[in-house]
């Protein structure tokens, strides 16, 4: 995942951090085909390399392994960028159920509530003070609002 991470940051060139994403989540795949964040990554990897049809089916396979915040949290994404956002909204509820008090999920749903064009509903998302806290300042950047 922190080729990924990588990536998404532009800390260096993001096909170079895509493709190494992309295999070491293979392999890790290989070495265990049941774990759930290795189908995770390569989803987001895939996703990172507009192959929507491989991410669908990698986190789609992560899901069927068991319930999981992130990766649910990350497919919601997809969906979003892939403006399926019916599809998206569902699993940011489910997210919001298993895990209420996620500052993650927070910046998930602000960047859907902004891919979705409900600008102030997210302005309100990223405005209101987290049960436990308030929003990281050092996630602030990765609103990219």
């Amino acid at each position: 995942m922190c080729h990924v991470e990588l990536a998404l940051r532009g800390t260096y060139s993001s096909s170079v951090a895509v493709s190494q994403a992309k295999s070491a989540a293979l392999r890790a795949v290989e070495l265990d085909p049941q774990m759930i964040d290795s189908h995770s990554c390569l989803g987001c990897a895939q996703a990172l390399d507009w192959d929507w049809a491989g991410a669908e089916k990698s986190f789609r396979r992560a899901l069927s392994l068991g319930a999981h915040v992130g990766t649910s949290r990350q497919y919601a994404l997809v969906l979003t960028a892939m403006r399926r956002f019916d599809e998206a909204s569902h699993h940011l509820e489910m997210v919001q159920r298993i895990d209420p008090f996620s500052f993650r999920l927070k910046i998930a749903r602000a960047k859907f509530l902004y891919l979705t064009r409900r600008y102030e509903e997210g302005v309100r998302q990223v405005s209101e003070p987290l049960i436990y806290g308030p929003f990281p300042l050092k996630h602030a950047s990765t609103l990219h609002l």
